[in-house]
């Protein structure tokens, strides 16, 4: 064994406190740098197993699947047969660059000819997985977005990575400080400065053989527990695009990725050791034996600690303003985690309160169309097999015409939209209930015969009891009328879907006004109404349809319906009632959409805790670091004073003003960080919306928040923070009272 390796080791052997400290600086770096990579790697896996095709294309034919595993674009297919139908599964070849002219020459081969390959067009579909897609760098567009999630993904690593150096560098640079003298005393006796760069190297490579594999270790045990409790929530299952892939779904562990963790470490680990060794040989031994570390350059007569706690403020401070650059390094590192940990906490309450926001003011479960209830007499039946399944309460529905045309309407440069609603009670009740000030009742406008007026625009519309109007009409038509207009007036046909065909056609109407209201207030009440600016709206009663329904056309347009689901625990029932029900038609299962939505959001704080955990524990580490040095290098120093006069409750008040400076700076360095996000965020929405829309918006209002909002995170963090240095400082000073004062004063650290 080599001098430099046999004092390194003798070192890391009777400095126990130090080794394990900086062991553990370095286990917290590697588990934080494994842990992120192997998420990122299980994030990849999950995309791919949960869709495991670039693209699905559904009951097509053998002769159709025979003539696409032939073409030049396509690497290989896979078959999932059911019948004498098959679930084709692509996989494109990584030499397409058009993936939209590949599927549409492929789809107009296997659809224009119909004798050849048997497809039935209403019956094939296909679906892509646009994130396996740009994995697989499919396409130009793909690529460009492998392109920015890999470049997010880096530099997020990369500033880890820094940071990271920063901890491990402190480590290094306060066990290092602590043996100057023995340095000093090494070069006196011989030891070239090269020896006592390659003691600190060795050093650091035996504490990496440790803390290296410790740290990848503990980073995959916690990427199991991160999967674990996510796959617990239930947010895989939301994944998937059919429950035969979950088997699939699990930890991936990249070898190469680990590699790159440890050399990186390693790399790190050896930066430190080596730059902390340069540094200490650019003192000469005498300045190294000699020279105290601990002179305080200037002393203040007063300070705010001083008026706060007394002499034992000040004492405190001067204690932590002996080593500058430690204490500023230990309070950035706590400032860096509270600040992260009230961040991620922010964004993703933020985001949950902004998604259950938005899905209360849709006030729905389900909304769903269907184009065959077009009058009230289909609508009461299908209403009645909705109720009788016992699976919805609280069934609305109405009919509605967009396409009101006035010349009032699209004023100016503003291009509004209006609308024609009819509504049931029920409907009419829940759409009404944020206005205030109503007179007519449903009643009075089934009797009048009269519509109500919600005027968005801000009464540009003229007085009086009714206002001229064009209907754009949406009406049906035979099969023959529809390939006649075809002819005539290409432009007013609708392609027909689900086997209706339809025409638009213009007809004056002249609409009775009951009541108006202005509601232009509520023009920017929502998020979509920020992109799409309302206009007017003419409610009226289902009974007031039915009269106009002459008029207006059969199969107009069909029937909106909204609806709750009376029992969540039924939902994959009621599901398949709705599939039955609006077979011709759509529906939109919001509740599911909102579900999902709220997994994901609890996914996310899930790995974002484990994250926080990790960055939490590397800055408590040096912080407990910094103090436990602290405390022992002072231990004959402490002896002194306790000889003067100075009792164990002013020594313990003493530690506690210590820890609390630390903490107390790093909290408010972390409200200013939190505080100048959020100015930088009302900074950038101001940038793109005007005022009166940021004021105006419930959804904005909630994005917009307060200065105030991340202090709980700061507060609990920062009481976490105190709590363990506490700890830190009070157990080895109460260790110390077990010894005498004359032992205390003879000991060497």
């Amino acid at each position: 064994m080599t001098f430099e390796a046999l004092l390194a080791k003798k070192y890391i052997f009777a400095q126990k406190r130090h080794s394990i400290l900086t062991i553990s600086s370095i286990a917290a770096a590697l588990a934080l740098m494994t842990l992120l990579f192997c998420g990122f790697s299980t994030a990849i896996n999950c995309i791919i197993k949960s869709a495991p095709y670039h693209t699905l294309i559904t009951n097509v034919t053998p002769e159709f699947a025979d003539y696409v595993d032939s073409l030049d674009s396509v690497d290989h297919t896979e078959r999932d047969k059911h019948g004498d139908l098959i679930d084709l599964r692509l996989f494109y070849s990584d030499k397409v660059t058009n993936l939209f002219q590949v599927k549409e020459n492929m789809l107009n081969e296997g659809l224009g000819q119909p004798d050849k390959y048997h497809l039935d067009p209403e019956k094939t579909e296909t679906t892509d997985n646009d994130l396996y897609l740009a994995i697989s760098a499919i396409g130009d567009n793909s690529k460009m977005q492998l392109i920015i999630i890999f470049s997010i993904f880096y530099i997020f690593i990369l500033f880890v990575a820094f940071a990271l150096r920063l901890i491990i560098d402190t480590a290094f640079e306060v066990s290092s400080k602590e043996r100057e003298k023995q340095f000093g005393v090494l070069q006196s006796a011989g030891a070239s400065p090269r020896q006592i760069v390659g003691i600190i190297t060795v050093e650091g490579l035996m504490l990496s053989l440790v803390g290296i594999p410790l740290g990848i270790i503990i980073g995959i045990a916690l990427t199991f527990v991160a999967f674990n409790a996510i796959e617990s929530s239930g947010f895989i299952e939301t994944m998937v695009s059919d429950p035969k892939y979950l088997p699939e779904m699990g930890v991936d562990i990249v070898p190469m990725l680990l590699l790159i963790c440890a050399v990186t470490g390693l790399v790190w680990v050896m930066l430190s050791a080596y730059g902390t060794g340069m540094r200490i040989i650019k003192k000469t031994p005498i300045q190294a034996i000699t020279e105290r570390s601990n002179n305080i350059m200037r002393v203040r007569r007063h300070s705010l600690w001083g008026l706060l706690f007394g002499w034992t403020g000040k004492m405190a401070t001067r204690n932590n303003h002996r080593q500058p650059k430690r204490y500023i390094i230990t309070i950035l590192a706590l400032t860096l985690s509270i600040t992260l940990f009230a961040s991620f906490s922010l964004v993703l309450n933020t985001a949950d309160d902004v998604a259950n926001k938005m899905f209360g003011m849709v006030g729905m479960d389900v909304s769903s169309w269907d184009p065959k209830a077009s009058s009230t007499e289909n609508t009461e039946a299908l209403l009645k097999k909705l109720n009788d399944s016992g699976y919805f309460k609280n069934i609305r529905y109405r009919f509605t015409l967009m396409n009101v045309r006035s010349d009032r309407i699209t004023a100016g440069d503003l291009m509004r939209e209006g609308h024609l609603e009819y509504c049931n009670r029920e409907e009419f009740e829940q759409y009404l209930e944020n206005i205030s000030s109503i007179d007519v009742t449903y009643d009075d406008l089934v009797n009048s015969g009269g519509y109500l007026m919600l005027d968005y625009t801000g009464g540009i519309f003229p007085d009086g009891d009714h206002l001229d109007i064009t209907l754009n009409v949406c009406t049906g038509i035979t099969k023959e009328e529809f390939d006649e207009a075809l002819k005539n007036d290409p432009k007013s046909v609708i392609n027909p879907t689900t086997g209706f065909y339809r025409v638009n056609r213009d007809t004056p109407y002249t609409i009775p006004i009951a009541e108006r209201i202005d509601v232009s207030e509520l023009a920017h009440s929502t998020f979509i109404e920020l992109n799409e600016v309302r206009g007017v709206t003419f409610l009226a009663p289902t009974e007031t349809y039915d009269r106009s329904a002459a008029l207006l056309g059969e199969h107009t347009w069909g029937t909106d319906f909204m609806l709750d689901y009376s029992d969540y625990s039924m939902h994959d029932q009621a599901v398949k009632l709705l599939e039955q029900v609006f077979s011709d038609g759509y529906y939109e299962d919001l509740y599911e959409v909102r579900h999902k939505l709220s997994l994901s959001i609890a996914a996310l704080k899930t790995g974002t805790s484990f994250v926080s955990l990790l960055i939490s524990a590397i800055a408590l580490v040096n912080l407990i670091n910094i103090i436990s040095t602290g405390i022992a290098n002072r231990k004959s120093e402490l002896a002194a004073m306790q000889c003067l006069g100075m009792t164990p409750g002013q020594m313990y008040r003493m530690a506690f003003v210590e820890s609390l400076q630390y903490v107390f700076c790093s909290a408010i360095a972390a409200t200013g960080l939190c505080a100048l996000m959020i100015f930088g965020l009302k900074k950038a929405l101001s940038s793109i919306l005007l005022e009166s829309d940021l004021s105006k918006s419930e959804i904005l209002s909630i994005v917009m928040v307060g200065y105030s909002k991340p202090l709980p995170a700061v507060l609990f963090a920062s009481a976490v923070a105190l709590i363990a240095a506490l700890i830190t400082s009070f157990i080895p000073l109460h260790n110390m009272q077990k010894e005498s004062l004359v032992d205390q004063i003879r000991s060497i650290e």
